[in-house]
């Protein structure tokens, strides 16, 4: 009887961790931003970076409680939304934990970090830290890249896993 209530229990947080993944590819981005989508739907709050990245001049507020400072955009060559890369402000004031178990609570943990052991003191030793959510169709994560001690630059990051260019530890 021990027995299958650990494999009850083992069936339950399996199937409770592909729901939450598959959250990431029901919502198919961010807020209003879903990959696939035409440039057009941000004709005119759009400022171009260089052939294929945009930033977003339209109104923004928070991403999982966090402010935002900016919103880039990419489109490939069809002009279709295949990246969201939402980069947080107040960099002092954001507690990574908190962070990801916001995001972990929308999506699942982490199917990859890297460094594979990750603490928030974890950003203090590394120059780039990544967490990555990895569903069938989408790709998300998180960005901590170290700029000066104590500064931290902070991205949220939603693509389009059929045009991954790179490696995933290069996200």
């Amino acid at each position: 009887m021990k027995h299958l209530f650990y494999l009850s229990l083992t069936f339950i947080s399996a199937l409770t961790y592909c729901q939450s993944i598959q959250n990431l590819d029901a919502k198919n981005g961010f807020k209003e931003f879903h990959l696939g989508d035409s440039k057009n739907k941000w004709a005119n709050q759009l400022t171009a970076i260089d052939h294929s990245n945009y930033n977003y001049t339209g109104s923004f507020s928070t991403a999982f409680s966090y402010p935002i400072k900016k919103i880039v955009l990419e489109f490939n060559k069809s002009d279709k939304l295949i990246k969201i890369n939402i980069a947080l402000g107040d960099m002092e004031k954001v507690s990574l934990d908190h962070l990801i178990n916001l995001i972990s609570n929308s999506f699942g943990p982490p199917t990859y970090t890297y460094p594979s052991e990750l603490s928030e003191s974890s950003i203090y030793i590394y120059e780039n830290v990544q967490y990555i959510w990895k569903g069938v169709s989408v790709m998300g994560g998180v960005l901590i890249k170290r700029i000066n001690y104590p500064s931290f630059e902070i991205s949220l990051i939603f693509q389009d896993k059929s045009v991954n260019k790179t490696a995933s530890t290069d996200y």
